[in-house]
């Protein structure tokens, strides 16, 4: 379809980078088609008739509704309850790592190292710092609790994990209690980050913390399929001419 002609106003800015760039925005579903009054003037009438052709062009028909659901799901994951459970989520696992680093400072005999972790952990909560190490536990277990539950765990459920990770008493226990309660977060985290790109969201990286980020991305790692080393042969020359081939070709590594 050929764009109509514009008038002698839009002569000069038909066809620019920026209308190109408007455009290409539209089709994407990143910025909505004009409409009302606006909509029929020669510059809009361009744009739309220009996203007409990039469907053509692309054999992608034109989804005028990508927008529209694009801005739900931004809406929901800013304002609305997904965004609180996604914070949640945030400082349940930040916290599990400050937990574990106090742990660690304490084991080490580490005192100051302890204080600041808590001063810290203070300061990110708006919460009176805690003053040893129990305390520390409580609070976080608090806000896993409450983070697992998504706010709706039954009191026993909620009683269930503070004990847990009250109950770790060795700095081995510990560490798994907050590996096996990162790795739900996480787990529930990548749900969460399934429905929100599934909607069309695009910056998901901007509602999670590194923290989270890190766990997330180091569960994805340990589930993608590892390399099947081959079978050395049994003619141990052989073999032994294939691995100093291997040098020379690494990308071959796991192949035969």
């Amino acid at each position: 379809m050929a764009a109509p002609t514009a008038g002698k106003g839009e002569v000069e800015r038909r066809g620019t980078p920026a209308l190109e760039s408007q455009a290409q925005a539209i089709f994407n579903g990143e910025q909505a088609m004009p409409t009302g009054m606006g909509a029929n003037n020669a510059r809009n009438q361009w744009i739309s008739a220009r996203v007409q052709e990039i469907a053509q062009q692309t054999g992608k028909p034109f989804d005028p509704t990508v927008f529209k659901n694009r801005q739900e799901v931004e809406t929901a994951f800013t304002k609305g309850k997904q965004s609180d459970v996604v914070r949640s989520m945030n400082v349940a696992i930040d916290h599990l790592d400050t937990l574990q680093q106090a742990s660690k400072a304490l084991n080490n005999g580490q005192i100051p190292m302890f204080n600041d972790i808590a001063n810290k952990f203070a300061k990110n909560t708006g919460q009176p710092a805690p003053t040893d190490f129990d305390a520390v536990k409580t609070l976080v277990g608090s806000e896993v609790a409450k983070a697992v539950a998504g706010g709706a765990t039954a009191l026993g459920d909620r009683e269930e994990i503070r004990a847990e990770i009250n109950n770790a008493r060795s700095p081995a226990q510990l560490a798994g209690v907050i590996d096996k309660y990162q790795r739900l977060l996480a787990g529930q985290m990548n749900g969460l980050e399934t429905q929100y790109k599934s909607g069309g969201g695009q910056r998901w990286d901007d509602k999670i913390n590194p923290e989270t980020k890190a766990v997330m991305d180091k569960i994805k790692k340990e589930r993608e399929p590892k390399p099947v080393v081959p079978a050395p042969y049994s003619d141990g020359g052989k073999e032994a001419r294939y691995q100093e081939w291997l040098k020379k070709h690494p990308e071959y590594q796991g192949t035969k």
